[in-house]
């Protein structure tokens, strides 16, 4: 008989049970502290990448868009949840 091969969990799928699982409140406060800091952080260099003049052909691709219920920043009204991680993680990278 021919034996299957039963392919690992990819890394995502690992580190997206592993966070799901997670309380904030079980972490400890310096995880908090920088969790948030992580997280802050990100949120600045998105928006500061959305406005950016080289991020002009992706604001185009927003304003295009389908309306959604998602947020990317920097553009007023929602997209769909595809076009806003598009958005949000390209413009993570126009400072770089």
């Amino acid at each position: 008989a021919m034996k299957t091969a039963v392919a690992a969990p990819a890394a995502s799928a690992t580190l997206a049970r592993a966070v799901a699982a997670t309380e904030w409140s079980a972490l400890d406060t310096a995880v908090r502290i920088q969790a948030l800091d992580l997280f802050r952080d990100t949120l600045a260099v998105i928006a500061a990448g959305a406005v950016h003049p080289a991020f002009a052909p992706w604001r185009a691709l927003a304003a295009a868009a389908e309306p959604g219920a998602c947020t990317a920043l920097g553009h007023a009204t929602g997209v769909p949840a595809a076009t806003a991680a598009l958005l949000n993680g390209g413009a993570t990278t126009v400072l770089q």
